[in-house]
């Protein structure tokens, strides 16, 4: 029996694997490059009356970028997740029940959100009085407003820049809704550093503007010292065309009181656009240059409103 111990054991022993040699691969060769990049766009309609129209389907729109139609390959409409940026003046032209208002506003949308919605509140001066984290929840969104006060002058050039680039890192429907009239005093971006950013934003742009009952002219303006008023002027004009370059609108109200109706008016407008989704054709290439965007409805006597185009990046 001890004989056969040693014999047994080199049997229950494993053999080693010899090592192989490797088989040789053939190396991957890609011959071309293809950009994958879902370009989407927000549109909306309206009819002669300015009533939104929300029952088209993709066989009556045309996307033409750069000239070129496109073929839609995504089409949504209805209810599409908003991410948004609340910008709310509280210099002090503002002070005591106006900005009580203005918050009444952004708690009438935070309330109104959905579950896959989120927003952030800014509320600024010639500084930044108080901004929360991007949450979903309202009481995440509202939080700390209630110790805010006005004071100071209004840079709001300085905080729809600083808006602009927070939502560059977000995902989804990406909108800042402006409250304020509009004058910027004491900026330190100007109006030509801020029109880039939003250029390459793909930020929708809601003013929603406090008239007060006068017209904006240079000698109206409560400016800065070191603030030409000209310019003012014509910087608060060309804030008008950026929204509208954006796809968003300017919403014009007279009195403070009127803000929470218009925060609403903004968010069903938003829950009524249309998401339309290309592959951008020739690609794009990195190039740096501006692409145009234009869509057209088969449908007479419609208005498109989306943004006028993207930089190539």
């Amino acid at each position: 029996m001890k004989r056969l111990l040693p014999a047994l054991l080199l049997l229950a022993t494993p053999r080693l694997a010899l090592p192989q040699e490797p088989t040789p691969q053939r190396p991957v060769v890609f011959n071309e490059v293809i950009d994958v990049g879902l370009r989407q766009i927000y549109v909306t309609v309206t009819n002669r009356r300015g009533t939104r129209v929300t029952d088209l389907g993709p066989e009556t729109f045309t996307i033409v970028d750069d000239d070129r139609p496109q073929e839609i390959v995504t089409f949504e409409s209805g209810d599409i997740p908003i991410t948004a940026a609340l910008v709310v003046d509280g210099s002090r032209s503002m002070l005591g029940a106006s900005l009580e208002a203005a918050l009444s506003g952004v708690e009438a949308f935070a309330l109104d959100m959905r579950d896959l919605d989120e927003a952030s509140v800014l509320v600024f001066s010639d500084r930044v009085l108080s901004r929360t984290a991007f949450a979903s929840t309202p009481d995440e969104v509202l939080s700390g407003l209630e110790e805010v006060k006005a004071t100071g002058g209004t840079a709001v050039h300085d905080h729809l820049y600083l808006a602009l680039k927070a939502l560059e890192a977000r995902q989804g429907r990406r909108v800042v809704l402006l409250l304020s009239d509009g004058l910027d005093g004491h900026s330190v971006v100007s109006f030509d550093q801020l029109e880039q950013v939003a250029r390459v934003s793909q930020s929708l742009v809601y003013w929603v503007r406090i008239r007060k009952g006068h017209r904006i002219s240079a000698d109206t303006l409560s400016l800065g010292i070191w603030v030409d008023p000209r310019q003012s002027a014509r910087d608060h004009r060309r804030l008008e065309k950026l929204v509208e370059r954006s796809g968003g609108r300017t919403v014009e109200i007279d009195e403070v009181s009127d803000v929470e109706w218009a925060f609403r008016e903004v968010l069903s407008e938003l829950r009524e656009q249309y998401a339309i989704g290309y592959y951008a054709s020739p690609p794009n290439t990195g190039s740096g240059r501006f692409r145009t965007i234009r869509v057209k409805v088969e449908r007479p006597g419609l208005r498109v409103r989306t943004r006028e185009g993207y930089v190539d990046h």
